[in-house]
């Protein structure tokens, strides 16, 4: 007698995808739970897994280490602020640089506000590993490369306040908005994240521009 055999059920690509990403976020909100909880270096790789519900060796499919790991939710963190609609704002404030660097603490404001946790983490990773290190520094120079255009641009239209200089505003731009600044002020002194972007964006549109009522009079 010949057995009828049941035709094969067709392959779908599109759910084994999206439980792939399912399995890859589990993971990555495991992981930042963790780091977050216990720091970069007391957190295994096994707590991760076992955060997120999975296997070992899924964690290693997945992300493939735990520097991988961070460097992914760095990279998410990033996408969240939005970089690529702020580089189209500032292209189309380019005649207002007051409005500029408004946009540019905004921007700031709100990656460290959302972010936090994963800086303080990248920070702590550089202590105990030579890459994560450098993935700090690397951070810190690309965000200096980020907004030396900006200010060479402000210069040029002479807008800097003299005789302020194009470096000495790239450095002062550069230190004033960086991630220690918000944390002294809203993670140690309790400031409203708010009202740290009103200050500082006032704080530095005297520190670099001229006294100009007609340029300094956007809101």
């Amino acid at each position: 007698m010949r057995r009828t055999l049941s035709p094969k059920r067709p392959y779908d690509s599109t759910r084994r995808r999206q439980s792939a990403e399912q399995t890859r976020l589990r993971i990555a909100q495991s992981g930042r739970a963790l780091f977050a909880q216990q720091g970069y270096g007391a957190t295994s790789i096994e707590a991760i897994a076992n955060h997120a519900g999975v296997a070992v060796p899924t964690f290693y499919a997945t992300y493939g280490s735990k520097r991988a790991l961070l460097f992914a939710l760095l990279d998410a963190a990033d996408a969240q602020a939005n970089v690529i609609a702020l580089q189209d704002s500032l292209r189309g404030a380019a005649a207002d640089p007051p409005r500029q660097l408004s946009l540019l603490v905004s921007f700031h404001r709100r990656l460290y506000q959302q972010s936090a946790d994963l800086i303080e983490v990248a920070r702590s990773a550089g202590s105990m590993e030579p890459d994560s290190a450098a993935l700090w520094v690397e951070g810190e120079q690309r965000r200096l490369r980020g907004v030396a255009p900006i200010v060479r641009s402000w210069a040029v239209s002479g807008a800097l306040r003299k005789p302020l200089s194009e470096r000495d505003a790239l450095d002062i731009l550069w230190s004033l908005m960086g991630a220690d600044n918000y944390r002294l002020f809203v993670t140690e002194r309790g400031w409203p994240p708010e009202r740290y972007e009103k200050w500082l964006t006032a704080t530095l549109k005297t520190l670099l521009f001229r006294k100009a009522p007609r340029m300094l009079s956007h809101k």
